[in-house]
């Protein structure tokens, strides 16, 4: 009997990565790492779970950048506020759904590479290695599709003989619509974002559909 051939995993439309990719800062320092996206698109949305060690480091803010100043900041698990979804990142080490996303017709995102996301984060007291991960990454296109992402890690070293961190400064503008909770519960596999376009929803029921649809994917 003939052995299937595998399926073959498709190539990349876009990126996704933690910058800096590499971090050193002492203990009881606070620093802040962004998610950035980079696609030969336009695009509405761009999320993923951001996980850490939260035994090294701890997260004390969540922010959209200027690139999606106007869209909707999704996270965590409903009906979490945006404090309760960071302080169970901060126990299990993952940061679920953390999403910029504009409801249909309220904006898009430049081909090309930008942020849409930054984390402050603070280090503890132990020395040690902290990966930073980004896992179910997702990008919508101008058109609804998600799109395929490749996914790049970033580290964080807790070290006393490392240098303060220098500020980044304020990356967030003002925001037109408001920041909103959500991971999801119970949707299947397909993509979130187009998920949402296609079922044609606007703020609050796109929020409440994304918490459903990424919780169990």
């Amino acid at each position: 009997t003939p052995t299937p051939s595998p399926t073959p995993t498709p190539e990349p439309e876009a990126f996704m990565k933690v910058s800096p990719a590499s971090l050193a800062v002492p203990p009881g320092s606070s620093f802040s790492v962004s998610i950035v996206q980079n696609a030969n698109f336009v695009t509405t949305g761009a999320g993923a779970d951001f996980s850490f060690d939260p035994a090294l480091l701890q997260v004390t803010a969540v922010e959209r950048t200027p690139a999606y100043k106007k869209a909707s900041l999704i996270y965590g698990v409903a009906p979490q506020t945006l404090d309760q979804a960071i302080a169970e990142a901060n126990s299990t080490g993952k940061l679920v759904s953390v999403t910029a996303f504009f409801i249909p017709g309220a904006g898009s995102v430049p081909a090309g590479e930008t942020s849409f996301v930054k984390i402050t984060m603070k280090a503890g007291a132990p020395e040690g290695v902290s990966p930073i991960t980004l896992s179910r990454p997702e990008m919508l296109n101008e058109a609804g599709e998600s799109l395929v992402v490749a996914a790049t890690n970033g580290a964080v070293t807790v070290d006393k003989d490392a240098p303060p961190p220098v500020s980044l400064g304020a990356e967030s503008g003002p925001s037109a619509l408001p920041s909103t909770g959500g991971g999801l519960a119970g949707r299947g596999a397909e993509s979130i974002l187009s998920l949402l376009v296609a079922a044609g929803l606007m703020a609050a029921g796109a929020v409440t559909l994304w918490r459903a649809r990424r919780r169990s994917s």
